[in-house]
Formats: structure tokens, sequence, C-alpha cells
């Protein structure tokens, strides 16, 4: 369903794939990772009785409204010397 999905990495021109396993992110003023998250239709399909949802996205996404998550963990490199923005810009 995601097959044509993905995000692209401003400088490495790498694509990011959401729901699949976290991105390493490592540059001059941070390193980390990046975990893309997307929900699908099989979110809102039912559960068959006594089974449960092996897709560890869709069990993340089932019962919640949002669409989308992107989740960043990262270590700064050094103290910056003023504030710290995060962006995300959508072409």
């Amino acid at each position: 369903q995601l097959e044509d999905v993905y995000v692209m990495m401003v400088g490495t021109n790498e694509r990011v794939f959401p729901n699949n396993l976290p991105t390493k992110l490592d540059n001059d003023l941070f390193c980390g990772e990046m975990l893309l998250l997307f929900r699908t239709s099989e979110v809102d399909e039912p559960i068959p009785e006594g089974t449960t949802d092996s897709d560890p996205v869709v069990r993340y996404f089932r019962g919640k409204q949002r669409r989308f998550e992107f989740q960043w963990q990262f270590k700064l490199k050094k103290v910056p010397d003023g504030d710290v923005f995060v962006c995300c810009e959508l072409d």
C-alpha cells in the first residue's frame, strides 16, 4: 500500500520509507534516528475474533485518529549558541 510513498533526505537524496526500521541520522550538529509511521487501511479493518494484529504499526494506529507520525530521537553534538528549531517541509 505504501510502495510509492517515501521521504527524501535533503543533502543525501536518500529515500526513507515509512513503516520500516528507524533511519540513522548523522551530521555536524546531531546524530540519532528517525522513524516514519503512516496509517494504512488495515488499521480500520475489523480484527477476526480470537486473533491479534501481527503488524506493530497497525496495532499502534488502531483506535487513534492520527494519519501519520514522525518520531525523532537525537543527541546534539555540541551545545547550541541559541534556540534549536526542528522543521519539516512538504513539497
